[in-house]
């Protein structure tokens, strides 16, 4: 690369039609009436920055806007340029890490042009190292732009929506799910805040589809016929709620009808049901004297019940989701330098008010919460007090991860229909800090009493399929 003591400034007023300018990474450089108003009122008063080639010319590598504006307004370009006194020749990538920088300080790039540009810088040569160094940025943004940039649908995203790009690289995973994607797209725009929860969400819901999937795919393969919720409508009806009607003849190549409608909970536990969509035309008749399959009660639920049942589908399958998210932020909480200053006396009324539940639970988590590893033989065995007796000036530290692990310990799927006292302490206390409560969680703490549509995902789930310990409202 020619260094700076080899270069020759050059400083002049240029026709503005006897230049080039470079390829940039602004590939929309509007100019708009005011901006076009002040160049003819004011001239071009800050200098373009510019390059001489072999062939004598100049060619504009910064302002590319100042230039355009002075070739429609035919007036004096000024050009500050170098000249190199050796003939080593520039690195590709050079000119556009100089754009990159002289646009971070000045107006910002939008989401769809920095990751273009992190593209290119990786066209022309540089690890993910590199570029991060070169424009001074987290190496995380630098993949994340780079993971956008190989995905077509993610690249429209950036294209039309100016929204984080963490958030949109972690979107690439679902790409090939347009319902998930529109789903995280509406929270990334709208709810920002609330992608980290969305998010998990929407992990959760893969890892169930992707089980439905695999099962289908063995039983379809093994000869058997399986179902998507939609078609559990109409007349169709439980094989286990119908018995062969013996006053029929059926023509043995219409076979028995039998369909299997494949599901999963939540937490991944597979639900497979044997239904018949046309009961009568395959010889069956109802057992009980309705036409419904029923589930634990006596009969078929109500619209009112299957509503309520969806509804702590959806929340259960929310709580499952925010733990991690709750955890992720705590273990990140718990490695700041410093910590606020009401943690002493948060401290205090846990062990005092809630020593209880805090005695109760085990200290499992807040060695996660830690990061360090847990060693085993007995119950008061842990490396807890050992990394204190290393450590005092940690006693503070041990002692808040000690608190918080065992609350967090203490919630479950039923803290949001039933919230104690010392969960509500918690929740109250993260946000306090600056945790983002999800939806589930202001339920719990009285704030929310549904969960908002766009949270909400408990659909084509089997609800007559579903045990009390899945769905039932009263049950854990």
């Amino acid at each position: 690369m020619t260094t700076a003591t080899a270069l020759k400034p050059n400083f002049d007023a240029l026709d503005p039609s006897t230049v080039e300018i470079d390829p940039n990474i602004r590939t929309d450089a509007e100019i708009d009436g005011e901006f076009l108003n002040s160049i003819a009122q004011y001239g071009v008063i800050v200098p373009v920055l510019g390059r001489r080639a072999t062939d004598g010319k100049i060619y504009i590598r910064a302002g590319q806007r100042r230039t355009l504006a002075a070739q429609k307004l035919q007036l004096p370009l000024p050009v500050f340029w170098f000249d190199g006194e050796d003939d080593t020749p520039e690195p590709a990538w050079l000119a556009t890490v100089l754009q990159i920088v002289e646009n971070d300080h000045r107006e910002p790039l939008t989401t769809g042009q920095r990751i273009a540009a992190y593209r290119q810088l990786e066209l022309d040569g540089l690890s993910v190292t590199k570029i991060a160094q070169a424009l001074v940025k987290p190496k995380e943004q630098v993949k994340a732009a780079l993971t956008i940039s190989k995905s077509e649908r993610a690249t429209e995203i950036a294209a039309e929506y100016d929204i984080d790009m963490l958030q949109l690289a972690a979107m690439v995973e679902f790409e090939d799910d347009e319902h998930i994607t529109a789903q995280l797209l509406e929270i990334a725009v709208y709810e920002p805040e609330q992608f980290d929860h969305a998010l998990s969400r929407a992990r959760q819901e893969k890892t169930r589809h992707d089980t439905i999937r695999a099962r289908r795919g063995e039983l379809e393969a093994s000869g058997k016929t399986t179902v998507n919720g939609s078609a559990l409508t109409g007349g169709a009806q439980r094989l286990s709620m119908l018995e062969k009607d013996e006053s029929i003849t059926i023509d043995p190549e219409v076979g028995d009808g039998v369909v299997i409608h494949v599901n999963a909970t939540y937490n991944g536990e597979l639900i497979e049901t044997e239904w018949v969509l046309d009961p009568a035309s395959h010889g069956y008749k109802s057992k009980y004297g309705y036409s419904t399959g029923g589930g634990a009660q006596n009969g078929p639920m109500t619209d009112e019940q299957k509503a309520e049942r969806r509804r702590v589908v959806a929340c259960n399958k929310a709580w499952d989701a925010a733990a991690p998210v709750r955890a992720d932020w705590l273990t990140n909480f718990m490695a700041r330098k410093s910590f606020p200053k009401d943690a002493a006396s948060f401290i205090a009324i846990a062990l005092t008010r809630f020593a209880y539940e805090v005695n109760k639970e085990s200290d499992n988590l807040t060695h996660q919460l830690l990061s360090i590893e847990q060693s085993y033989g007995g119950y008061h065995a842990n490396a807890l007090a050992a990394l204190v007796e290393a450590n005092p000036a940690k006693a503070g530290l041990v002692t808040l991860a000690l608190v918080l692990g065992k609350l967090e310990a203490g919630t479950s799927r039923n803290t949001w229909r039933n919230p104690e006292p010392a969960s509500r302490f918690l929740l109250l206390q993260l946000r306090a800090w600056g945790y983002t409560l999800s939806p589930v969680e202001l339920i719990a703490l009285g704030e929310a009493t549904d969960l908002p549509e766009s949270h909400a995902t408990a659909d084509d789930v089997d609800l007559d399929a579903l045990g009390e310990d899945e769905a039932n409202p009263s049950g854990e």
